[in-house]
């Protein structure tokens, strides 16, 4: 399987386009950025294991509520019978990645991928978009930039978002999340989706070794965001524009990872598709005809 390698002075990054065009190592001086499971590219292992990855269209699951029966991963579109299906965090694996554009300079390399998914519209996604994802790629700064636009002659929604997996080791509950935020998103245990909200004025969330972490916030109040271990100094610092709504918080109790991610609105977005006038409400982003949309995330490595 093939795996684009780019060295940029100190650092070394490593994209998997067969694979939701993952963008799962990224190495400074030796030293693993992202946390990605063994043998990631040679088992093909899912996209969102590990690494960065992009999650488009969708984000988080998708559940479709029909009086009392909740089905995960399917939804319906208003005025049609037809029921599609929407995988958890979307397909970018399922299509076809093609590098379209690469320039090296002095100190950074840029390359951008299109995606391509005619195969997948019937069953997945009955809209039409090009997608491109551009990385600009630093020795201590990656920006990832995506475009996307409606190439049709309807509206088209879509909600988008990264899961990077940022390798921390927690055995000394050392590490430490810095965001600001006004609301915490009140989690569905099931489906894990928003049915409320409520206030959050922590700012620093300790991460305890053991302990496991799976919150969402809104209402961001600046753009950047930052984990940081306290023993070394070392840090990520997570910069992001104002389509950004949404920063999630996961980790697990046994892996040395914390995610801290990036979205658009959209969580739990596609299941309002069945409603009339869809296009109207503010659960999804929605590109008229000839529309088109960039979104901007970057992570800087400190010190």
């Amino acid at each position: 399987m093939g795996v684009d390698t780019f060295k940029v002075k100190d650092s070394i990054f490593k994209i998997f386009p067969e694979n939701g065009n993952n963008l799962f190592s990224w190495t400074f001086k030796g030293e693993e950025i992202f946390y990605y499971p063994e043998n990631f590219v040679e088992e093909r292992q899912k996209f969102y294991n590990g690494g960065n990855p992009i999650l488009f269209p969708s984000v988080g699951r998708t559940w479709l509520i029909e009086e009392d029966k909740r089905t995960l991963g399917k939804y319906k579109i208003y005025g049609e019978e037809k029921l599609y299906n929407m995988p958890l965090h979307g397909f970018v694996d399922l299509g076809e990645w093609e590098k379209v554009e690469e320039t090296e300079e002095d100190d950074l390399v840029k390359v951008k991928y299109k995606f391509f998914y005619n195969n997948l519209k019937n069953e997945y996604y009955p809209f039409s978009v090009d997608f491109f994802i551009e990385y600009i790629l630093n020795e201590k700064k990656l920006t990832i930039i995506s475009e996307i636009i409606n190439n049709s002659d309807k509206i088209v929604p879509f909600a988008y978002g990264l899961h990077p997996y940022f390798y921390f080791r927690k055995d000394n509950n050392n590490i430490e999340v810095v965001l600001n935020c006004r609301k915490e998103i009140i989690l569905d245990d099931e489906m894990k989706i928003g049915v409320g909200e409520k206030d959050f004025n922590e700012k620093k969330i300790p991460i305890i070794s053991g302990k496991y972490y799976e919150r969402a916030f809104k209402e961001i109040e600046t753009n950047t965001a930052e984990i940081i271990n306290r023993s070394t100094g070392r840090s990520v610092q997570i910069v992001y524009d104002e389509n950004v709504e949404i920063l999630v918080l996961y980790s697990v109790e046994d892996k040395d990872f914390v995610c801290l991610e990036p979205w658009t609105r959209g969580l739990g977005g596609f299941g309002s598709l069945s409603i009339k006038n869809y296009e109207q409400g503010n659960k999804l982003i929605f590109l008229k005809p000839g529309e088109s949309k960039k979104i901007e995330i970057s992570y800087i490595i400190k010190p």
